[in-house]
């Protein structure tokens, strides 16, 4: 099986691959253009006056202006809104387009079905991750070219994140490590919509279908969140689309929310792959 995860994993690091990232990443370079002139207009000010508040200075944290952690500019509209997308784009169709040309049917002569199966799904699962996280994290380094570390803090209005949101204690304290971790947690959410689409290949008949249905979904969930919420006597956020942002907006976001979303999509991927693997006949 690693003989063929090298195999996948270097099909999966195409041109194609590296311009889905670029797509991902000139969308959150709005919002880095956007925060720059507001920086820009800071320092105007700042000149003229001599002086400038400690809320002011706050206000210019990396913790409040990179991508993750506002929710005011074009790009962080544009970039969480079509990152699951993104995700499904990276390698999602592959499989797809693999099932249809019979390519299949030439592995299985040399290994285990099972084997490419597994292969192929974890290679789905690392592209889908990484095409959003990269983005994410290059817009975070470039942030941190005109902004600077001071820790948030719950009293000025450029922070969003509330107290009874997920590691709200985290952000105040340790905000980086907050921003890092909650990344890994983009990355597994991309990665199992990656691998839903690779699952959805079992039944659709064309790549497009296979593409857009996760982003649909999620869509869907996100038009009727507050319907969902009223059912389920709920206050926290309910859409993906929103909590994997990762300051909340409008709402606080709930670990035992987010924890039933990722062991849905998740295992929801990982079984129909197992079972429809195991009794597609490819021959």
């Amino acid at each position: 099986m690693k003989q063929y995860l090298k195999i996948e994993l270097k099909k999966a690091m195409s041109k194609w691959f590296w311009f889905v990232v670029l797509i991902g990443t000139g969308l959150t370079l709005f919002n880095n253009y956007e925060i720059y002139q507001n920086v820009e207009q800071f320092f105007e000010v700042y000149q003229m006056a001599g002086t400038y508040a400690q809320e002011e200075f706050v206000g210019l944290s990396l913790f409040g202006n990179w991508i993750g952690c506002e929710s005011m500019t074009l790009g962080f509209s544009l970039f969480f809104f079509l990152f699951p997308l993104l995700a499904a784009m990276a390698y999602g169709w592959s499989f797809h387009s693999e099932l249809k040309r019979g390519y299949i049917k030439n592995v299985t002569t040399r290994t285990r079905k099972m084997n490419y199966y597994a292969a192929k799904y974890i290679a789905t699962f690392l592209m889908g991750g990484l095409a959003v996280v990269i983005p994410l994290g290059i817009n975070m380094l470039i942030s941190l070219l005109y902004s600077n570390a001071a820790i948030p803090d719950v009293i000025y209005q450029y922070f969003s994140m509330g107290h009874g949101s997920l590691w709200s204690g985290m952000y105040y304290s340790q905000p980086f490590l907050f921003c890092v971790i909650y990344l890994f947690v983009d990355f597994f959410f991309c990665g199992s919509i990656a691998c839903l689409s690779m699952a959805l290949s079992f039944f659709a008949k064309n790549r497009i279908t296979v593409l857009l249905a996760p982003f649909l979904a999620l869509l869907a969930v996100d038009y009727l969140r507050w319907k969902i919420m009223e059912v389920l006597s709920i206050s926290y956020e309910v859409s993906p689309i929103r909590f994997l942002h990762p300051t909340p907006y409008p709402l606080s976001v709930s670990g035992n929310i987010i924890f039933v979303w990722g062991v849905f999509l998740f295992l929801g991927a990982l079984l129909i792959c197992l079972i429809k693997g195991r009794s597609n006949d490819i021959f």
